[in-house]
């Protein structure tokens, strides 16, 4: 016979399940998030260097061609935008200037500290090495200062 306790104790567990299930997930995408900002911040210098010569910024149009060459996550690609535009442009590009202060302090806490000044160049990466974690001094704006 059915037992109306019962059916309350299985909607009690099927919303913790949910819950949890919702949990992981955002756990998960957190860390999708977190893998394609740091290879971007990795990688990128390098490709954008190689096909364009090393430079502290570059255009939309070379970031979309290499992200897109490279395989990189596009769904991601604001990050790169806001780390290797010049801020104005990224503004320009996001359409956003509170969302690309955003994001950019999103990198910073993730990778830099804090430091809304990062900037993302070949010479940072090689000297964050390939952890992508910050082993920059937060003080400066930028990197050989």
């Amino acid at each position: 016979m059915d037992n109306p306790l019962n059916h309350h104790l299985v909607a009690a567990l099927d919303k913790q399940k949910v819950s949890v299930y919702a949990e992981l997930m955002k756990i998960i995408k957190n860390w999708q998030k977190k893998r394609a900002i740091g290879h971007f911040l990795n990688k990128l210098p390098t490709d954008l260097a190689t096909a364009y010569g090393s430079k502290e910024f570059y255009s939309e149009g070379q970031i979309k061609t290499i992200t897109h060459q490279k395989h990189y996550p596009s769904r991601y690609i604001g990050y790169a935008f806001v780390s290797f535009l010049a801020e104005q442009e990224a503004v320009n590009t996001i359409g956003n200037s509170e969302l690309v202060r955003t994001l950019r302090q999103e990198v910073a806490n993730l990778f830099f500290d804090g430091n809304i000044n990062y900037v993302s160049t070949l010479a940072q990466k090689r000297k964050t090495g390939n952890s992508g974690h910050c082993s920059i001094d937060t003080g400066s704006s930028s990197v050989g200062d």
